[in-house]
């Protein structure tokens, strides 16, 4: 996970975004 390479409070701030962007590819 590269996420948590960056660090949590980093991880926790990029991953709802991202998650949304694969969750709307997928839906697509």
């Amino acid at each position: 996970m590269i996420l948590v390479s960056v660090g949590p409070t980093a991880g926790a701030l990029i991953a709802p975004p991202v998650v949304r962007e694969l969750a709307a590819a997928g839906h697509e």
